[in-house]
């Protein structure tokens, strides 16, 4: 099957093909903004040209492809059988549930500021988001994957020790510039399994996590059903699955300076993320 990458480019929505970003004629800054118009990915695989750019350029004209602004990123806590299996932790009676502010957001060529004054132990958890493309209000299972505009992949990135200190993953998932996404996302059409998407991390290299929404706790079906009964999903929200096993805290191995944090999912482009010292990044900073 033929998979077409949606990207948001300073020069217009594009889509991967092969070798090269085709940058489409279409009036819409990002994903976010099509979505919320009502318009569905595929407008994007069959728009027209206007021009094309070697898909090596990528990092130089990606810009985020939902807005950092007035998207709501959910996220979920323990979520993957086998990280549960590893920890020793038991699989929750109700899913421990998070939004990330708007400046916690980052963009997929952020670099991540490591904000030693509030944090020594900063990890990195590579993870699938699910883009949502349809408003979802108290929805069933059944109806949520026609619902659902794409994937995207996300760094959800948590300060251990602030998670220990307050009990809540609130604060340590919302220091700013901490949570990127990007820099592609692929429609739905073009994932032949939705229920095994794979996600894979790699710390300086080395693979590190490797985990595929099969072994959820909670579907992704039941997962965006369960937050919809409480709250309304809106067109370009993205809702984080969970993270596999194989993070630093499983490691005992915490992020630093120099590191560099790729993810993947499915075969789309890699998020990549360099670490640096001093204060969170500003939302919007370029690398």
């Amino acid at each position: 099957m033929t998979r077409v990458e949606i990207v948001a480019t300073c020069h217009g929505l594009a889509r991967v093909d092969g070798d090269e970003l085709v940058v489409t004629d279409l009036p819409y800054a990002d994903v976010g903004a099509l979505l919320a118009d009502g318009r569905g990915l595929d407008l994007v695989e069959t728009a027209g040209v206007k021009t094309r750019l070697a898909l090596g350029r990528l990092s130089e004209v990606v810009v985020p492809p939902v807005p950092l602004r007035g998207t709501t990123v959910w996220g979920i806590g323990l979520n993957y059988h086998a990280k549960a299996a590893l920890t020793g932790r038991p699989v929750p009676d109700f899913p421990t549930l998070y939004i990330k502010p708007a400046s916690a957001l980052a963009g997929p060529t952020e670099p991540l500021r490591i904000p030693g004054d509030l944090s020594q132990q900063v990890d990195y958890e590579g993870e699938i988001g699910i883009v949502v493309g349809r408003p979802m209000d108290n929805v069933a299972p059944s109806e949520v994957w026609s619902r659902v505009a794409g994937v995207i992949a996300g760094n959800d990135v948590t300060a251990r020790d602030l998670m220990t200190a307050h009990g809540s993953p609130l604060l340590a998932k919302s220091m700013p510039g901490v949570g990127a996404l990007g820099p592609s996302i692929l429609p739905l059409a073009d994932i032949p399994a939705h229920d095994d998407v794979r996600v894979r991390t790699w710390l300086n290299g080395d693979l590190v996590q490797d985990g595929r929404t099969s072994d959820l706790i909670v579907p992704v079906s039941e997962l965006l059903a369960l937050i919809s009964r409480y709250a309304r999903l809106e067109p370009g929200d993205v809702v984080l699955t969970g993270t596999p096993p194989g993070t630093g805290q499983d490691r005992g191995v915490f992020l630093a300076p120099g590191d560099e944090i790729t993810i993947q999912v499915a075969t789309m482009q890699p998020l990549v993320t360099a670490v640096r010292a001093g204060v969170g990044a500003a939302v919007g900073a370029s690398a």
